[in-house]
């Protein structure tokens, strides 16, 4: 098991949204959480071409943030309750599953960015976008669209441990900055499109030190593979 050590800490995070139409389900950036030392706000990403294709796949709004404001302050209590609390008795388990040693220091901004504080009946997500990282990092993230990978149809083929790497495919249709992963010349699947900017960057700089598959979970129509991404970006 690989253990994040260098914490990043993030002035801002992106909230996204994915729909339930499972013709379309590209996660879509809506809103961001800004921390400017003393409060956290939400905006509304109104305006954005993620945004506005949102709203027309059923996007309304964010739990008790209406659309009817485009900015809400103090919000930070409201995105914790997405997390268990640190008191609670399996905490650490909590910790252990997104690598995070229990002994590290880590804000509450930060620990929503590192886990994505997902709940199991909504379809949203916070992402830490690692935006201007210096130095070393570490980042645990699940491949995006490994079921529909080219060649790895069985989670069985893979083992933790095993390294994999990454690979720009500019030719990529839909998106010219998609980051592929790759395993024996085969596609596993992408990197998350929030954090392509980032992956991009490190690729470019030759900062990427490793990438091996750390967690695979999630059920055998339904699995879910995760990778671990040591970072060392010196410029």
């Amino acid at each position: 098991m690989k253990w994040i050590e260098n914490i990043i800490e993030p002035h801002r995070l992106l909230l996204t949204w994915q729909p339930s139409d499972t013709k379309n389900r590209l996660r879509r950036i809506i809103g961001e959480l800004i921390n400017d030392g003393e409060k956290v706000k939400m905006n509304y990403l109104i305006g954005t071409k993620d945004y506005e294709e949102a709203k027309k796949l059923g996007f309304n709004g964010f739990a008790s943030f209406s659309l009817d404001s485009t900015t809400y302050d103090n919000v930070l209590d409201v995105f914790m309750k997405r997390l268990p609390p640190r008191n609670r008795s399996d905490f650490n388990k909590y910790m252990e599953a997104i690598r995070i040693p229990i002994d590290k220091q880590i804000s509450d901004f930060a620990l929503l960015g590192y886990s994505g504080a997902r709940l199991p009946d909504d379809d949203y997500t916070i992402v830490h976008p690692f935006e201007n990282v210096q130095g070393r990092c570490e980042v645990l993230t699940e491949i995006c669209g490994f079921r529909h990978n080219e060649g790895v149809k069985n989670v069985d083929e893979l083992e933790i441990g095993q390294a994999v790497f990454l690979a720009k495919e500019p030719n990529n249709q839909f998106d010219s900055l998609a980051v592929k992963i790759m395993f024996n010349n085969k596609r596993l699947g992408y990197i998350n499109r929030v954090q392509i900017q980032a992956f991009n960057e490190w690729i470019n700089n030759n900062s990427i030190e490793e990438v091996t598959i750390e967690k695979i979970n999630g059920s055998k129509e339904s699995p879910k593979v995760y990778v671990f991404v040591k970072v060392n970006n010196k410029t």
